[in-house]
């Protein structure tokens, strides 16, 4: 079924197996997503405001700069909506993990999403 590739009906969910965001069991998902949406829009309320704190404002000053760098051909990533979802996303991670942080080019790996 995959020799040439995932057929484009079944990538976006193929996507989110593949990165365990949802599970390969069709009965759990929607469970599953319903979860992690609200878990996520609860770090956004726990975390985002803190993007201009002086602890954390060159983390979101490296964020916003790169965010228009991220495939500028590509129309989609150009919108405001759009690169601000990815400037939340973004944040969130590096804020969640310090260790490993933000560093120029993780801006490429929100994209497939």
């Amino acid at each position: 079924m995959s020799w040439f590739g995932c057929p484009a009906p079944h990538r976006p969910i193929v996507w989110q197996m593949l990165s365990g965001y949802l599970p390969p069991n069709e009965a759990r998902r929607a469970d599953t997503l319903s979860r992690k949406r609200s878990e996520y829009w609860r770090f956004v309320a726990q975390y985002f405001k803190t993007r201009n704190d002086a602890d954390f404002s060159s983390l979101y000053h490296q964020i916003h700069i790169d965010i228009p760098r991220t495939n500028p051909a590509i129309p989609l990533f150009q919108q405001q909506k759009v690169q601000e979802a990815f400037e939340r996303i973004l944040y969130i991670w590096a804020y969640r993990n310090p260790g490993s942080g933000y560093v120029q080019g993780i801006n490429d790996l929100v994209t497939p999403f």
